[in-house]
This record gives structure tokens, sequence and C-alpha cells, in this order.
């Protein structure tokens, strides 16, 4: 699992999901936003329009021939439900994990209080 938080990551994204072993890519939307020179602007259009590349992105891939699953953190300005229509199928309200493998991530994700969407 990797957490996407810079415009870099963003620009690399379809290569990071094609990464050996890289089973959920989670989106870091105030990093990436303080990246952008945006940290005091969370809802600004420009952070929305590049989450928006990153997400297509990932979601573009299929985790079933080995692309990534999304996770997301709930903000003010993006609640589950919002990331839900978006897409995404995993969603938390704590700092991100770390780990490797898909059933390690799984488990590490209920532990976190990431929540399946769907």
């Amino acid at each position: 699992m990797c957490q996407i938080e810079s415009e870099e990551g963003v620009k690399n994204v379809d290569e990071i999901v094609a990464l050996d072993g890289m089973d959920c890519v989670m989106m870091g939307p105030r990093d990436l936003s303080a990246s952008l020179g945006l940290l005091q602007d969370p809802g600004n259009p420009k952070l929305k329009s590049v989450m928006s590349m990153a997400e297509t992105a990932v979601l573009a891939s299929d985790p079933a021939k080995g692309g990534a699953y999304l996770a997301g953190m709930a903000t003010a300005q993006d609640k589950a439900v919002d990331l839900k229509a978006r897409g995404y199928p995993w969603c938390s309200d704590q700092p991100t994990c770390l780990c490797s493998r898909k059933q390690q991530c799984l488990k590490r994700l209920k532990l976190l209080s990431l929540v399946r969407l769907d």
C-alpha cells in the first residue's frame, strides 16, 4: 500500500499502480494540497482536478489483474459519501497503515477504521 501525497506522485500514478505488489493506493489530500501550495485551501478546484486525475488512473487499474484498490481519507471537504460517489471502495478517518500484501492490508484496514463503502 502507498499513499499519493504529491503532484509528482499524481504524475507517476500509472507507474505506481503497475508496481509488483502494489495492491492499494490511498490518496493523501492534505499533503497533496500542501504540495500544490494550497494548504489553506483544501476545497480548491485545482486540488479537486489533480485528485480526480489520480483517482481515475487507480480506478482504471484492475485489482484482479495486478492493479490496485483505491482508498481515501474522509475530510471536511470530502466526506465518505463523496468518496463513495467517486468510486472509492475504502475510506478512513485515520492516518494510513503501511503494508505490502492484500491480506495484511485488509486486516490492518479494518483495525484503522477503514470502512468498505459499497
